[in-house]
């Protein structure tokens, strides 16, 4: 990925297919720093793995209990709805998590192309971290 960096900032060219149809191919956006308490579930965050950052999904907060099942998402012993994905929720290898203190699950919206925590399991955030802003390329979607 291709990024700039300010102190609070970073722009973000998307490559690759893990966040369609949410995100495409080409797009840039804008991140913002935000505190690790401020994060809601759904929020699309940038997160440093394996040499390189991923934009994903927080799906699991600290201290939950997460679940693929049959295709579905489930927090705590019930359903995750969530319209946004390609298709249904795949889990290839990890398909649970009990989660401890700051630990999270990320997930992409394409399950069927998206490296996240069901092949690399939880992740510690920081304490900041960088949160989606806002879609700055294209102004609209063709």
């Amino acid at each position: 990925m291709k990024f700039r960096v300010w102190k609070s900032y970073k722009i973000i060219e998307v490559e690759g297919s893990s966040m369609f149809p949410s995100l495409k191919t080409g797009w840039y956006l804008l991140f913002k720093t935000k505190n690790i308490e401020k994060i809601k579930r759904k929020e699309i965050i940038l997160h440093f793995q394996e040499g390189k950052w991923l934009i994903k999904r927080i799906i699991g907060l600290s201290n939950e209990f997460i679940q693929i099942q049959n295709n579905s998402l489930l927090v705590n012993n019930t359903e995750l709805q969530e319209d946004y994905l390609l298709g249904p929720r795949n889990s290839e290898t990890i398909s649970q998590w009990q989660l401890g203190s700051n630990e999270y699950v990320i997930l992409g919206d394409n399950s069927n192309d998206s490296l996240d925590s069901r092949k690399f399991g939880s992740v510690n955030l920081p304490q900041n971290l960088f949160a989606l802003k806002r879609r700055i390329w294209p102004l609209f979607d063709k």
